[in-house]
């Protein structure tokens, strides 16, 4: 790992915890030790070539969660994003981001993490988390009901998007009977029986 890189990520990582969320507990460090080592390292490098271009044995990644119930208590209670800083980020590579349940960390809204990938795609070279920040409060209203957790089984209405959210479809006709008259009508209802679809006429 880059001392340059290094720098880096502890300067990026300290400027989020002294933020309005930072100092309300919303970012919790995930390697504490190694959080530490990287800012004495960087508290002992001077700003020449020599030393900003030293290689450190570092076995682990920087990592941290986002609670983002403190940013945004409304609309993402049960959302945390996780992030990790890969060994050559920022100047090769952005951050790994994982979007998961807050009240079960180990399922994924498999959705809203490929959409914070996708976006910071172009961001190589960057410090990234700011962007995520500012992505999440752009579809905070959207970014959830549009994924799914990896647990869960798409298989029809009833599906648990997030807290308190469902997946519900909605099918209006005018003059829809299940006579024998009216074939296309009676089509469509054996096809919603068939993939257990439920509700009324």
């Amino acid at each position: 790992m880059d001392v340059s890189n290094a720098i880096r990520q502890v300067e990026e990582l300290l400027t989020q915890l002294e933020t309005w969320y930072g100092c309300d507990g919303a970012i919790e460090v995930k390697t504490p030790s190694l959080f530490s080592r990287l800012q004495r390292i960087g508290h002992h490098s001077t700003s020449s070539t020599s030393s900003n271009n030293r290689l450190l044995e570092v076995k682990k990644t920087l990592a941290f969660d986002i609670k983002c119930s403190i940013l945004h208590p409304n609309e993402l209670s049960n959302l945390i994003i996780s992030i990790e800083f890969p060994l050559d980020y920022p100047s090769a590579s952005t951050c790994r981001v994982k979007a998961a349940h807050a009240s079960h960390p180990d399922r994924e809204y498999t959705s809203c993490t490929s959409a914070i990938a996708k976006y910071l795609e172009a961001f190589t070279g960057c410090e990234c988390v700011e962007m995520v920040i500012d992505w999440l409060a752009e579809h905070k209203m959207t970014c959830l009901e549009e994924s799914q957790s990896s647990d869960d089984v798409a298989d029809g209405p009833g599906v648990e998007l997030g807290q308190d959210k469902i997946r519900c479809f909605v099918l209006r006709f005018n003059h829809l009977l299940s006579g024998p008259e009216h074939k296309k009508e009676k089509a469509m209802l054996d096809v919603a029986k068939k993939t257990k679809l439920q509700g009324g006429l």
